[in-house]
């Protein structure tokens, strides 16, 4: 009360406060009357208390202040809870011990030694538990000032507190390689530091080719692969293949750009020497990357640098596929979504790709404008229209659950929503009809990004952002937020998306990060359909069916969200039994991708052998994501578009108008084999009859391309 009386809160003047009281009553315990003052009635009710026995009377006191500190509970004049449907209920119950573990440990960050900050830490945070609101309160007033102690102290104390690794020793199964490196960094005095995991005996790494490359998330501030124990180990058990985690420099000692150069020089590195540094085979590499939060920016960047590397300086090969769970991808915090985003998400919504995506983003369908839980409770069906444990797109391993009956939720005193209290006003009672159903658009009301729309997020609050955005931009830094793809790889150009191998992307639905998953995926995948346009030279190629559409492009980017949940979640596999399933389901989809992928290699080869033994061009297919376009010919089957020369040109021009057209592959033939091969064709071509196909005008056109072939060829 003090620091309100003059007007300037001080927690210095709150303890001083709090010692004075201390100290009054102190005194008047020791120097007062037994009896009490002589005012008003206090005596004369001390002697009826008499009576009582102390343990009552302490009861009934401590009975009575918590009553009157409920009071407008108790004759129902609470608030309104904020999160009473944000979550699901097995994730609230995480976030809530999480909530009680960091603001224990923010509270004792500043004590010394460490043996007695651990212990305190652990004490504080048992406290924070019980009294869970008193939690919220200490944590939000520590986050409005987040600094990089606080946040490395809260973020990190699953590694960091001997007490936490030993309560969760069970959920870090014993691995038989685990092991720490570290790799010199060429023209640097910082080197790489990376944790190897892999489930197997360690000779049988020798024969490994397969390798999961992570990127850990802790906002490019802090956090190494040991706080990320769980996920990892259990990935390594349940591939069987090596999981190399990377430990690299945290801002802002370091800050951006430099934990996107080292990351890309560590994949550079593992990749040219296909892993014979980490003890693997080392005659060839397959790599799936990840990354969550921080670490799936990191792995934006790493692909980018890969597209763009220059060909003189050596290709280096793309990874298998990529799996980035809740990214974050954008460094633009606006509370409004851009006209371009939103054309995204109606296309995303339009398609099925995420059907319950109109009441994510309707302000007004709610008690108010901020209302973002939605307007039923836990209960409801998912945007697939069935219950499930996580909210999914297309099929997968993701399971799903039987539905649960769908429960209606009311505003106070059975109010009308913000939408029909605008009908209400705008048009008069006798002309109100209902409404005829029909699908709702979205861009046509103003709609609030993620970011701003879960801003009470109990694991990520805008504060926290802001602090981990500056301290990763460091002080010499200031990027153009709405063009710069580096810091922001929601905005790269569709020329690199396009190139992107398949992905799996996850987030919570209540994530506020979760705009940039959905945004990202569909950029991509409008990407990827604009090179195919392009690459098609024939107009039958693009009339697919809308399953075929929709199919493909599930398979350019596997997109889950799971209902209820939001940031963070593959770290609570100690809290929640969802998180285990969500880890090992990630992991069933890697494996998946590299049989995939190993299987799209076999087919490769078997054609190449092919075509070097009988000196036949086969049609070659192109995996979705792949470098090398593809087109679909009037046969409906996939040809290779590559960028044909002159000669290549006319030969086309001519199987348009005849016949069927052969694609050469590039990759096994020399040039001057290739030229060799084409100037044979052109010959026998020439000398060979042309076939009346629609009457003597197409033979005056096949002469005149056969005239085109001789002067291409100098014949």
């Amino acid at each position: 009360m003090i620091d309100h009386i003059l007007g300037r809160p001080s927690p210095s003047w709150k303890r001083t406060q709090v010692f004075l009281v201390l100290l009054f009553w102190i005194w008047r315990l020791l120097q007062g009357s037994r009896d009490g003052p002589r005012i008003l009635y206090i005596r004369r009710m001390n002697r009826l208390l008499a009576r009582f026995t102390p343990w009552q009377i302490i009861v009934a006191a401590l009975s009575t202040l918590y009553a009157g500190r409920h009071l407008d509970s108790i004759i129902g004049l609470g608030s309104p809870e904020p999160l009473a449907r944000l979550y699901s209920r097995s994730y609230y119950r995480a976030t809530w011990i999480t909530t009680g573990l960091d603001a224990g440990h923010a509270t004792a960050m500043n004590i010394q030694p460490k043996w007695l900050r651990d212990l305190a830490a652990m004490a504080f945070s048992a406290y924070y538990v019980i009294y869970a609101n008193e939690a919220d309160d200490k944590l939000r007033k520590y986050r409005a000032t987040a600094s990089i102690e606080m946040l490395r102290t809260c973020w990190e104390k699953t590694s960091k507190n001997p007490w936490i690794r030993a309560i969760t020793y069970f959920e870090r199964p014993r691995l038989p390689v685990m092991r720490k490196m570290v790799f010199p960094r060429q023209d640097s005095d910082h080197p790489f530091t990376v944790y190897l995991y892999f489930a197997k005996p360690e000779q049988e790494l020798g024969n490994q080719r397969e390798l999961i490359l992570d990127f850990p998330g802790g906002g490019f501030i802090c956090m190494s692969p040991l706080d990320h124990e769980e996920r990892l180990r259990r990935w390594a058990i349940k591939t069987g293949r090596p999981v190399l985690a990377v430990d690299y420099h945290k801002a802002p000692e370091f800050p951006y750009p430099f934990a996107i150069d080292e990351s890309f020089e560590l994949y550079k590195l593992i990749v040219e020497s296909k892993g014979k540094i980490l003890g693997m085979a080392g005659d060839k590499l397959s790599v799936i990357m990840s990354g969550d939060s921080a670490g799936a920016n990191i792995c934006c960047n790493i692909m980018f640098k890969i597209l763009e590397t220059a060909p003189s300086s050596g290709l280096l090969p793309k990874p298998v596929s990529l799996v980035l769970n809740y990214a974050a991808l954008d460094f633009n915090f606006t509370s409004w979504m851009a006209p371009a985003h939103l054309k995204v998400l109606r296309s995303q919504a339009s398609q099925g790709h995420i059907p319950g995506l109109e009441e994510m983003k309707d302000h007004f369908s709610g008690g108010g404008p901020l209302d973002v839980a939605g307007p039923t409770d836990r209960g409801r069906k998912s945007w697939t229209g069935e219950s499930v444990k996580g909210r999914t797109e297309g099929t997968g391993r993701f399971p799903s659950r039987p539905a649960s009956p769908v429960r209606k939720r009311t505003t106070p005193l059975g109010s009308p929503t913000i939408g029909r209290r605008v009908r209400l006003w705008e048009e008069p009672m006798g002309d109100i009809k209902p409404e005829a159903p029909a699908r709702k658009t979205i861009g046509t009301r103003l709609t609030m990004t993620s970011r701003t729309g879960f801003f009470q997020d109990r694991i990520i609050s805008p504060s926290m952002m802001r602090a981990m955005a500056i301290l990763y931009i460091g002080p010499k830094n200031n990027p153009d937020f709405k063009t710069d793809y580096r810091i922001s790889p929601l905005l790269a150009p569709s020329a690199l998306l396009a190139e992107f191998p398949p992905l799996l992307m996850t987030c919570g639905e209540k994530d506020p990060f979760v705009d940039d998953t959905v945004v990202f995926a569909g950029r991509i995948r409008e990407a990827k359909r604009m090179k195919k346009r392009e690459g098609s030279r024939f107009g039958e190629g693009l009339r697919m069916s809308k399953k075929e559409t929709e199919a493909e492009d599930r398979e350019w980017v596997h997109m889950h969200i799971f209902e209820g949940w939001s940031h963070g979640y593959l770290q609570m596999a100690s809290l929640m039994n969802e998180a285990r399933d969500a880890i090992d389901d990630i992991a069933g989809w890697v494996v998946d991708s590299f049989e995939q992928a190993r299987t799209r290699a076999l087919e490769r080869e078997r054609e190449e052998e092919a075509e070097m033994l009988t000196f036949t061009p086969r049609r070659r297919r192109s995996p979705p994501g792949s470098a090398a376009k593809e087109t679909l010919g009037m046969n409906g089957e996939s040809e290779s578009a590559q960028p044909p020369g002159p000669a290549v040109e006319s030969a086309l021009t001519t199987s348009r108008r005849g016949r069927l057209s052969t694609s050469t592959p590039l990759t096994s033939l020399t040039e001057e084999e290739l030229m060799r091969r084409r100037r044979v064709e052109a010959v026998e071509g020439i000398s060979e009859p042309t076939p009346v196909i629609d009457g003597s005008a197409l033979v005056e056109e096949e002469e005149g391309a056969a005239e085109e072939m001789r002067i291409a060829y100098g014949f």
